[in-house]
């Protein structure tokens, strides 16, 4: 034990005042004095024993009793000793581990192991410990071995031989440092000497100590000088940090975003990296808290990122209450102070925390994640991590969610009851446009932000979801159907399953809701608003399936539209219209049906003739033109001008096929009959081309699409698929009608170019009629009996006569160039039209190639 001892003396926590005491015994020399002045701060035990063990280190020192200035010097030495002594007895510092005997024996053995090389020392002291375990006289045995370790430690570190003029002061571990209430200059030094032995009722330890406070603000400032840290000033320090405030020693640098430890404090590299490693949660916090700060700062941040703060924030209580244990436990009441319970390590300090080091992780990552997203994009970067492999960040996360979808299913819910938008900042994936005309309600007036729709939240469910609401706002607003609404919402107030992680119940939900309003819409716009009247009456009246009406106006109206335009008038037109209706079996049609329809004369231009600017139209109201919205009226005026044009063609060829027979077979001796029969030919060509195309577009084209769109709504769709099926059906008629197909892009459809060919070979060949009739005018006057015979010349309708006696010859050859140019023309058109169609991949296309040319005319190049 004595080698143990050694020659210093480190105090070090509350267990050396123990150690003092069990000294108690120790024989005081004659030499010294003991105290005769009475400090009031200390029980007299204590200061008389700590004066006795003192005098007793100055003695084993060396330093004998002796006279003058060697006596007085070791007087001042012994007091400084004495009153150094008693600051560290007040310092109230504390052991910095665990009060164990069986491992401070075993620390002891190793130590004693690595100095002597041996094993004897190491058996000698188990030995004595061992007996010193089975003595009672002491009451903290640990304390006590515990103090001759410390100042074994003490002794190893102590200084060369070169000392200060107090060697004997130095010599025993003990810093020479200036009295509490001396100056610092020698000379203006004023001390308490000792006047030797009196009564031991007047043993008291020396006047002038100071206050516990001055004794402790002493011992700081003597550590800061000589660059030592105490671990409780560490500590505190580490909580500031926690914080997010500066330390004495941990500083924030603002540059580099670290903490710092002040570089003037000497400290070992593993106390550094622990310190540093404990400044990560300060890090973390002022990162939380700076986020925090700015999104409170932010005006329209959003409900769902107000959530999220909201979330972090209540996260954040625990860590405060956290902060709160620490700081008692490194500031303890003197209920606590009295109480025998370990101390605040730093390393306990560190296994402490590593639970809200984890949880602060956890934010650090999502608000870095989210401080741009907001809305929508804030759920799906959240839920993201719920499927994190980590089990606590999983549950970290789905609690965290639970809060932060608050608002989103609040949205949600008044959305899918109710048909409302409470969305004051554009959060939700759902968004509201105003809207300029009615037939664009369902359209315009809302859409989806894709990359607003939570991750949890499967695209045909939201795809649903938005369809509900719309389905409501329509029924609402365009069917005038509130008591269904209303209904719906008082529905909605009984909901459950609107709540983050009850997604299923959820979906069956959304997929009911869906199903119900879908079916609303549809039923409302098929009885109450009659939509399959009113598709129809477009296939019937726009799209010529009502044939004798059709038959009808165009007998009627005819001869008027091949007149020119600016000289028809439309209520003239509208008559004949009116007159067919009631003439045909469109009478028996709904009146609210057959008012709709209606004559319209579009914009002429120089030239046009009626066929050209006519038109008929169908005039429609919500909420019908929600289906057959403008794109659809569109297409359908498209097809219905192309039918129109293909039966002006047709009537074109029909209404002059009697006379052109009759004028060939009178004139069948005439020179020209070769240029009549040609005609006839080609007449023949091109009917038949017409012929084939009505048929096909009327009953193949137009039927069997009419039969796809009746079966889509029999099925119920909802209103986007009932839209797009509709306009399907309306692209389905122009693709197979061919109306876009076209050799080059720079040129007309084929198909028209067709139809313009054949009207101009119409009007080449009336040319050559009118030619004819002349010159059977001529023949009748030069031959007196023509009467008598069985040709009457009253029947050729003619306008006069067009064949001037003196360039009759010339006029036939621009006649006949114009034709056979005609001819040439239709071929070459038909030609292309058929490699078209050859080349197309619906199958019934490439049959009506063979059709036109079913015994293979055109093929053999003819």
């Amino acid at each position: 034990m004595n080698d143990m001892l050694g020659e210093g003396l480190y105090v070090r926590g509350p267990s050396a005042s123990t150690a003092s005491e069990s000294m108690h015994s120790v024989q005081r020399p004659d030499a010294i004095s003991p105290p005769t002045r009475h400090d009031p701060t200390a029980p007299a035990s204590i200061s008389h024993t700590m004066y006795l063990l003192v005098e007793r280190f100055f003695n084993q020192a060396g330093a004998a009793p002796g006279g003058g200035e060697g006596s007085q010097r070791r007087k001042l030495q012994l007091e400084r000793a004495f009153q150094y002594s008693m600051r560290v007895l007040r310092s109230r510092m504390e052991a910095a581990v665990l009060p164990d005997d069986t491992a401070l024996a075993d620390t002891i053995k190793r130590r004693l192991i690595r100095r002597e090389k041996s094993m004897d020392k190491a058996m000698q002291f188990s030995n004595l410990f061992q007996k010193l375990t089975t003595k009672s006289a002491l009451k903290n045995k640990w304390a006590c071995v515990y103090f001759l370790l410390a100042v074994s430690e003490q002794a190893n570190r102590l200084p060369g031989p070169d000392q200060h003029e107090d060697s004997t002061l130095f010599s025993i571990g003990l810093e020479s440092i200036p009295d509490a209430g001396t100056e610092k200059s020698d000379s203006c030094q004023k001390t308490t000497t000792y006047d030797g032995p009196s009564d031991a009722s007047s043993r008291h330890p020396p006047a002038g100590l100071a206050s516990d406070t001055e004794n402790t603000q002493y011992l700081k400032t003597w550590r800061t000088d000589s660059n030592t840290v105490l671990e409780s000033e560490w500590l505190q320090d580490i909580v500031y940090v926690f914080q997010g405030i500066d330390g004495r020693y941990i500083k924030y640098n603002d540059s580099t975003e670290t903490y710092i430890i002040d570089e003037k404090v000497q400290i070992s590299q593993p106390l550094r990296e622990l310190l540093h490693r404990l400044t990560e949660l300060g890090w973390l916090y002022r990162r939380i808290t700076s986020f925090l700060k700015f999104q409170t700062n932010q005006a329209g941040i959003g409900l769902m990122a107000q959530s999220f703060c909201s979330a972090i924030q209540r996260e954040m209580t625990d860590y405060y209450r956290l902060i709160a244990i620490l700081q008692a436990q490194i500031t303890p009441s003197d209920d606590q102070k009295s109480a025998s319970r370990p101390s605040l390590t730093l390393k306990r300090l560190y296994v402490w925390t590593q639970d809200p080091l984890q949880r602060l992780r956890v934010m650090g990552v999502l608000v870095d994640l989210c401080v741009d997203d907001r809305g929508g994009e804030l759920l799906a970067t959240l839920h993201d991590y719920v499927h994190h492999g980590d089990p606590f960040i999983q549950q970290f996360i789905h609690h965290l969610m639970t809060d932060v979808c608050k608002p989103f299913y609040n949205m949600l819910k008044l959305w899918i009851y109710e048909g409302q938008l409470d969305d004051p900042f554009d959060e939700f994936f759902i968004v509201g446009h105003p809207v300029g005309k009615e037939e664009d309600f369902w359209e315009v007036s809302y859409s989806m932000r894709e990359n607003m729709i939570p991750s949890f939240i499967e695209p045909l469910v939201a795809k649903k979801i938005f369809m509900i609401g719309k389905n409501l706002n329509f029924l609402r607003s365009q069917c005038g159907d509130s008591e269904y609404v209303i209904m719906s919402s008082q529905q909605g107030q009984n909901a459950q399953g609107f709540e983050y992680g009850n997604y299923h119940t959820l979906r069956d939900m959304i997929n009911k809701a869906y199903t119900a309003t879908t079916q609303k819409v549809i039923d409302s716009l098929l009885t109450k608003y009659k939509l399959m009247e009113h598709l129809e009456a477009i296939r019937k009246y726009l799209f010529l399936g009502q044939g004798d009406l059709i038959q009808y106006v165009v007998d009627e109206i005819g001869v008027a539209l091949t007149k020119p335009a600016n000289t028809l008038f439309r209520h003239n037109l509208a008559s004949s219209l009116e007159t067919g209706i009631r003439m045909s079996n469109a009478q028996y049609d709904d009146p609210d049906i057959t008012s709709r329809l209606d004559v319209r004369m579009l914009q002429s231009s120089p030239g046009d003739i009626g066929w050209d600017v006519f038109t008929l139209v169908y005039q429609l109201q919500s909420p019908i033109n929600t289906v057959i919205n403008n794109t659809a009226m569109h297409l359908c005026k498209k097809i219905s001008n192309f039918l129109w044009k293909m039966k002006r063609v047709e009537h074109a060829l029909s209404s002059t096929w009697k006379p052109r027979m009759r004028l060939a077979q009178n004139l069948r001796h005439s020179p020209i009959y070769h240029d009549l029969h040609t005609c006839l030919l080609t007449w023949a060509e091109m009917n038949h081309f017409v012929l084939q195309m009505q048929y096909y577009v009327l009953f193949e084209v137009l039927e069997c699409s009419w039969d796809e769109l009746k079966t889509l709504i029999a099925s119920k769709p909802d209103m986007d698929l009932l839209i797009r099926g509709y306009l399907r059906y309306l692209n389905t008629i122009i693709s197979k009608s061919m109306l876009g197909a076209r050799k080059h892009k720079d040129e007309p459809p084929t198909l028209f170019k067709i139809v313009d060919v054949i009207l101009e070979f119409r009007e080449a060949q009336e040319r050559l009629h009118k030619y004819g009739t002349a010159l059977a005018r001529q023949e009748q006057k030069a031959n007196l009996d023509f009467r008598e015979r069985s040709f009457d010349i009253s029947h050729i309708h003619a306008d006069g006569d067009l064949l001037p006696e003196e360039d009759g010859t010339e006029s036939l050859e621009n006649i006949r160039a114009e034709l056979n140019r005609g001819a040439e023309r239709f071929r070459e058109e038909l030609s292309n039209f058929m490699e078209l169609l050859a080349e197309h991949a619906d199958e019934t296309l490439r049959a009506l190639s063979v059709r036109l040319s079913f015994n293979e005319y055109y093929s053999t190049g003819r």
